[in-house]
């Protein structure tokens, strides 16, 4: 599990589709990589930017891929993209 933030997911938190789809292109990070317990596809939907969900996809992000939130009493849970998206 990553600890810093990584290109990707600085591109995905600032919402910038053009940068992760070139960060895609160039093989720049994992794009199922946590961060945080974040994945760039978590932020994005969280975020409900359609533009970066979809470059996601396309460089085929996993929605099911594990993640870890944490409460406002500090319990983390495990959450989905997926999850996410139904809400």
């Amino acid at each position: 599990m990553g600890v810093g933030p990584s290109s990707l997911h600085e591109a995905a938190r600032a919402g910038d589709a053009r940068q992760v789809q070139r960060l895609l292109r160039l093989r720049q990070g994992n794009v199922n990589e946590l961060e945080q317990g974040q994945t760039p596809m978590l932020i994005a939907v969280k975020r409900n930017d359609r533009a970066v969900v979809g470059v996601l996809l396309r460089g085929v992000a996993d929605p099911n891929t594990i993640c870890y939130i944490h409460n406002h009493d500090g319990d983390a849970f495990m959450w989905m993209a997926l999850h996410e998206a139904c809400r």
